[in-house]
Formats: C-alpha cells, structure tokens, sequence
C-alpha cells in the first residue's frame, strides 16, 4: 500500500473489550477504511497523557486526556483514529459485544465528527484491534492541542478479582519520549493485593470515605519523559488471591468460608499469630502500626523478579493509607475480627 501524503494517527487510548477490557496508548497510523497500518510519527509528540479510570457500578468510565505537540514551523495534518480491541470469536468477549459505549471525542474541547475503519487484515495488529473511529486534526505550527475521549464498557473479572490492561507501548511510535504521562485508578473496593509492572512507578495508593459507608480507592501511576515498552496491567486482586500474613480465613471475606470452618482454623494459632490476623483487616485498609511487631508483620517485601522473568509485577498489599478510619472496614471483616477476639476470650476463661 502506498502511504498517504499526509501521516496518520491511531489513538489506542479505548478500552480492550476481550475477556478484560483494556484500555490503549496512542500510535501512528496510514490508510484508510479497512487498511489502516501503524506508522512512526516523527512531527507531532506527545506531551502528557492524563488517563483516569473510574468504576460506576458494573462499568469502567474513562477519560483520556492527550496533549500533543508540533514542534515545527509546518502545518502537520494527521488522521485520527480510536480502536476497539478485537473481540475474537472464540474469546469470552465483555456482555457488550467488545464495543465502547457513549463515546464522545473532543479536540481543542469541541466534539468532532467521526467515521470508521478497520486495520488490514494483513497488518500484524489486525488480530488485537476491531473497529476504529477515525477523525482528523490540523495542528498549526508550534501548536499544543488538546484531544479528549471519554467512554465507557464494561467490567472485566477473573477469579482472583477485576484487572485492567491499558495498552501504553504504541506511544513509542511518537517523535521523542511522552512529557508526562498519569494513569489513575478510582474503584470502588480496595485490593487485598494490587499487582502492576514494576516499570509503571506506583506514586499514589489511597482510601478515603467519600460518603458515608462509601469507600473510594485511588491508584496513581505517574511518569516523566517515559518511551513506554510494555502495556498496564492491573490486577485489583480480592482476598480469595492469598493474604501474604499466614492468616487463615482467605476466602471469609468473600463469603466462601463458613463461620465455622473459620472457628476451627483459629484454634491452631498461636496467641501471638491471633493478635496479627485480628489486625490484618485494619493493615487491609493502610493504617500505620506503631507497634513494631506489628509493623514488620505488615510490612511488604519486595520480591525480586525470577531469573527469565518476563513483565515482572511488583506487588503491594499492605500500603500505609493517611485517609484511614475504622469506618472503612467492611461487615465481613468487623465479624472476622470478632471471631478472633471470641477466640482469645476462650483462651483467657480459667478452665473447671
């Protein structure tokens, strides 16, 4: 295929919609129709990207904030495009199909009518992307632009909790490293454990109430003059994953273990090891121990990599949150603590 005259971008800043919904960067694409390519910009660069992901119910609402750059003196117009991520036909594809919802795209805050396209079926990305929303800009010389997306799909959940991959690699495909680049994670529960690459630099991991009985969390990622090579991933995994104290009880929280099966396991620990787990739901929710047994107990080791390892995930799971209340535990972890206290109470009556 011959390269059109004018150069051409392909925005995967949309949400996968694969058996997890993901979300992408942006890259550089050529064509039209069903052939659209990838292609290497070399003009226009982006300036910061300000990504934010929030959980309403059972859906993923995003916002996608880009700010380009035309460093040079030239007119540059560039073909704008918004992919979906190709749902497979043997893949467990989200209830809606794979496609986003109530998309809206701005540029210079005003909504710009859009037409679409696929990528040729010969290209190697064909197999990744589906439907692609295409639109142009006209940026001026030495002019910054601002291109928002905002949509929605659905939640994806595997059996270790909700996880969201948002495709960052396709940004090396801009002229120069990415000046800024945010992502921001607002869900509705806090993670048991919360897994990302390591080169994704955790800057923020907070929960805070925003109502009454209306818990918030956020997770913030932020990076400078970043050249992405590898994607997001973020897995909010719930307790059913493991909890990393030695307490038992992984799946009570979830509502998979009786009360009673928690009752027997309690009965073989020791004193000192029922005074850590009846803490473990308030380390959950960040609070800074000052007891220093406490302290060490709760506190997360980085775990180097295996030897070969590709993409490895870092892994937090007791991080100090300055937000925290006792408010934010949860019923089920009030009655976990409960069961521990009746416990030690059964340990302390004098015996006939």
């Amino acid at each position: 295929m011959r390269r059109p005259h004018h150069a051409a971008l392909l925005l995967l800043a949309a949400a996968a919609l694969m058996p997890a919904p993901a979300a992408a960067n942006d890259s550089t694409f050529g064509g039209q129709g069903a052939e659209l390519i990838p292609l290497q910009e070399t003009r226009v660069r982006m300036a910061a990207e300000d990504i934010t992901l929030e959980q309403r119910g059972d859906r993923w609402h995003i916002t996608a904030l880009y700010t380009f750059e035309n460093p040079t003196d030239e007119v540059v117009t560039l073909q704008l495009g918004f992919p979906e991520e190709h749902c497979h036909p043997d893949a467990d594809c989200a209830a809606d199909g794979g496609h986003f919802r109530d998309m809206v795209t701005t540029v210079r805050g005003q909504a710009v009518p859009q037409k679409t396209g696929t990528v040729d079926p010969k290209n190697d990305w064909a197999p990744h992307l589906g439907r692609v929303f295409l639109y142009t800009v006209t940026f001026q010389p030495r002019e910054r632009v601002q291109v928002t997306h905002r949509y929605n799909h659905a939640m994806s959940v595997s059996v270790d909790g909700p996880f969201i991959t948002y495709i960052t690699r396709t940004g090396a495909l801009w002229s120069g490293p990415i000046g800024e680049a945010r992502f921001t994670i607002r869900a509705a529960q806090r993670p048991w454990v919360l897994l990302h690459p390591r080169a994704f630099q955790l800057a923020a991991y907070t929960e805070r109430l925003i109502a009454p009985k209306t818990p918030l969390t956020e997770i913030v990622f932020a990076m400078k003059q970043w050249t992405p090579r590898e994607d997001l991933y973020v897995n909010l995994a719930q307790a059913q994953f493991g909890l990393n104290a030695g307490c038992p009880g992984t799946f009570f929280f979830v509502g998979a273990t009786p009360e009673d099966e928690l009752r027997a396991e309690l009965r073989d620990l020791s004193d000192d090891a029922l005074r850590v787990c009846r803490n473990l739901p308030y380390a959950h929710h960040g609070y800074i121990f000052k007891d220093k047994d406490l302290a060490d107990a709760f506190r997360d080791s980085d775990t180097p990599p295996s030897p070969g390892e590709d993409n490895p995930l870092a892994r937090v799971t007791y991080a100090p949150n300055p937000h925290f209340t006792p408010d934010l535990l949860t019923l089920a972890e009030h009655r976990y603590i409960k069961l521990i206290k009746d416990e030690e109470k059964r340990r302390k009556k004098p015996s006939k």
